[in-house]
Formats: C-alpha cells, sequence, structure tokens
C-alpha cells in the first residue's frame, strides 16, 4: 500500500497492513480512535479479502434508459417473466384506515352505481319537528 502525505503524490511512502494495524491498535490505546473507528479500519482490510461474489448480489434486472426516445425497460429473460407471472398473486385489499378503507367499504364501482353513503354519515338524523 502506498500512503500520500502533504498531499504531494510524488512523496509516497510504502506502508504495510501490519503498520496501519499497529497504528491503529496505538491510537485506540491514547484514545484518539474510537472503538467503532477501529473497527472500521480493520473491515477494510477483512473486506480487500474477500472475492467480488462474496460481497455483491448478482442483480438479473437490467433497466435500459432511452432519453431521445423517451422510452424506460426492463430487460428480463422470458423463462425468468415466465417464473414471476406463475409465483405472483395480487395482494390483499387490507386498508385497515383511510381512503382505501372509505373507497372498499362504501364507494361501488360504476356498472354497480355509485354508492356516495359515506356523505351521509353514520350518525342517524332525526325528523325535523312540524309546527
Amino acid at each position: 500500500m502506498s500512503v500520500t502525505t502533504g498531499g504531494n503524490p510524488q512523496a509516497s511512502t510504502r506502508v504495510t497492513e501490519e503498520e496501519i494495524r499497529a497504528l491503529v491498535e496505538t491510537g485506540q490505546a491514547q484514545g484518539i480512535l474510537e472503538p467503532k473507528e477501529r473497527e472500521m479500519i480493520s473491515s477494510i482490510f477483512e473486506l480487500g479479502d474477500k472475492e467480488v461474489r462474496e460481497v455483491m448480489i448478482p442483480r438479473t434486472d437490467i433497466v435500459e434508459l432511452d432519453v431521445t426516445a423517451r422510452q424506460l425497460n426492463m430487460r428480463v429473460s422470458e423463462e425468468e417473466l415466465a417464473r414471476r407471472r406463475a409465483v405472483w398473486r395480487p395482494k390483499d385489499g387490507i386498508y385497515p384506515r383511510g381512503y382505501g378503507k372509505l373507497f372498499l367499504q362504501h364507494i361501488k364501482q360504476a356498472d354497480e352505481g355509485c354508492d356516495f353513503d359515506f356523505l351521509e354519515g353514520t350518525a342517524p338524523i332525526p325528523e325535523p319537528a312540524i309546527h
């Protein structure tokens, strides 16, 4: 590893991993580094010992954005698309509160006729007194 000091790229010095670990240990012992900072620096060396496939998650979906054509395309193989379609199930329309609950309880579809009973409220309305 090469360390540049003082902002001068030509003045670089070779430093080994052991030397950096010793500096980190000394810094923590003197109270300059917190334990979490030491852990973070140590994890950098542990990461360097791993292969890329151990750290990264393979992505099967590729999203393509064509700005000039104003298109957004998702590149998925036919097999993957068929697998997703086979296992897909619509979510239950569970709305414990809010507009979704109001909609499910009171508003019907157009072919069933409009139902705006939620505008009337739920409290009984007494008949007016006639004098």
